[in-house]
């Protein structure tokens, strides 16, 4: 694989020049080469031979490109990790669907129980209603009865007075002048 640390960057390709060149500038330093698009890395390999090859390597390709070995495997043990990860967020996103499902559930029977509840009270403000009316009515019937308990006393005392008075002659007026 190839690392940063195997090249020299020249510079970064800035413009296209009318002779078909790309102009590639590092700092101060510019130079031309052949090919390249805008924003691509000029770079001159380092190999031990002394043989240096001056190449582009496409903007995207050199910011993936590790450092070195090291950071090589680093990328590596990140990419696993998150791979070694991706399960666990699948079944963490399926977790957070059910309790979205559940929790829709919930709301649902909250609103059942709502209904029901204001129903209950519907029904209880009527049975107090009745119960009220009902209540009059008793009171209404005890009043009477009470007045008529009182007048069949007063019957009963005025027969007891009558029965315990001696048979005294009535006056009879049987058609006599009085």
């Amino acid at each position: 694989m190839a690392y940063r640390d195997k090249y020299e960057v020249l510079g970064v390709i800035v413009a296209l020049a009318t002779n078909g060149l790309s102009i590639y500038k590092k700092g101060e330093d510019e130079g031309q080469i052949s090919g390249g698009s805008i924003g691509d890395v000029v770079v001159r390999s380092k190999n031990e031979s002394g043989f240096a090859a001056v190449s582009i390597i496409s903007e995207q390709e050199w910011e993936s490109m590790p450092q070195n070995e090291a950071a090589e495997a680093e990328m590596k043990k990140s990419s696993s990790s998150a791979q070694d990860l991706a399960p666990q967020l699948t079944k963490a996103t399926n977790e957070c669907e059910l309790l979205r499902a559940e929790i829709l559930d919930v709301r649902g029977e909250a609103e059942r129980f709502k209904e029901e509840c204001a129903s209950l009270q519907e029904r209880l403000s009527v049975a107090a209603d009745e119960n009220l009316a009902l209540t009059q009515k008793i009171s209404q019937l005890e009043a009477e009865n009470k007045k008529l308990k009182e007048a069949s006393k007063k019957a009963e005392k005025n027969r007891a007075e009558s029965a315990s008075k001696p048979n005294e002659p009535k006056d009879l007026n049987l058609g006599g002048n009085e």
